[in-house]
């Protein structure tokens, strides 16, 4: 057995080395496969792998990325779901951890927004252990490598206006995994500014979100009672104490959740457009509510009822803002 250990280590490299041989082989979709489903961790369908995959990918494609994958005995499949072999896993976790934190060091954001760091939705074991073998060793080697929390703070948000500098802003994870990161080495998300960024798979449930701008962003497969909405969440915004969530859908309905429970306590009536954006008086007693049809309402938190209908703007109305006296409103088309 003594023997059998001290040669543990060649072995294993050995076999790390003809894994890298045949992970470098494979086309780039395989790649993806590979990595989903070291992220996901468990036997998962076709459905959910193409789900998980952005941009989107045709099933033909994806089948038979994964029948290729199978043949080289790299995948494991059942019942029409697949994973893969431990020892397969590990080693693309480790790759994935690696290739992040390469990354992020350079402020690159290619398998940062092709991969989501962890699941949201996930049920809590699974989410425990990608949050246990992804995020912390990803955060590891960030304050490792930068040298300390505030070190990697800055970092984390030069990675984040390189992202709010793209022109177009296709569908992807860097921001959620942003925000994830951020939130588990403990930096405080004030200030922060993910408006109009694609925020997936970020676990906003345990998030002290106070005074973090999400206006006009995207939040799919984040909070998990925001699928109530039955559609996308357009904006999203937190009261000023921090109590209170509100929400905005392209099924045009406006939700108010409180934070500490996560329960749906109120739905604006009356919606007929899309809602584009949100945002609280600073007193937290009124909300603004911009919308698809050229108009910006007020609504009383307490009642539901609205105020007022400003009717002035010509165009679909984006994005609101109270002033922080909350005296004068801006709204903008």
């Amino acid at each position: 057995m003594a023997q059998f250990l001290a040669q543990g280590t060649p072995i294993f490299g050995d076999i790390s080395d003809l894994l890298t041989q045949q992970f470098s082989r494979l086309s780039s979709l395989e790649q993806q496969v590979m990595v989903w489903l070291a992220i996901n961790r468990e036997w998962i369908s076709l459905a959910e792998l193409q789900a998980d995959i952005v941009p989107r990918v045709p099933p033909r494609s994806l089948l038979e990325a994964l029948e290729s994958l199978q043949a080289r005995s790299l995948i494991e499949k059942n019942a029409a779901q697949f994973t893969q072999q431990p020892v397969v896993m590990e080693y693309v976790t480790e790759r994935l951890i690696e290739q992040i934190a390469q990354e992020l060091e350079s402020h690159a954001l290619d398998w940062f927004d092709r991969y989501a760091l962890i699941k949201a939705q996930a049920q809590d074991y699974l989410r425990n252990t990608q949050i246990r073998l992804i995020l912390t060793p990803i955060a590891d080697q960030l304050l490792a490598r930068w040298g300390g929390r505030s070190q990697a703070e800055h970092g984390l948000g030069q990675s984040l206006s390189r992202l709010r500098s793209r022109p177009v802003q296709p569908p992807g994870y860097a921001a959620g995994n942003l925000l994830n990161l951020l939130w588990h080495l403990q930096i405080d998300l004030s200030g922060y500014d993910f408006s109009g960024l694609t925020v997936w798979q970020a676990y906003l449930q345990d998030m002290t979100l106070h005074q973090v701008n999400l206006a006009g962003a995207e939040t799919g497969h984040c909070v998990r009672q925001i699928e109530t909405h039955l559609n996308w969440a357009l904006a999203i915004a937190l009261s000023p104490d921090g109590q209170t969530l509100a929400t905005a859908s392209d099924g045009k309905t406006v939700k108010f959740w409180q934070v500490q429970t996560g329960d749906c306590i109120q739905t604006l009536p009356h919606y007929t457009s899309k809602v584009w954006a949100v945002a609280f008086s600073p007193d937290g007693q009124l909300l603004a509510t911009a919308s698809e049809d050229k108009t910006v309402k007020l609504w009383t938190i307490a009642t539901g009822e609205c105020l007022q209908t400003l009717r002035e703007h010509t165009q679909q109305v984006w994005l609101v803002a109270f002033s922080p006296t909350g005296q004068t409103l801006v709204s903008a088309s």
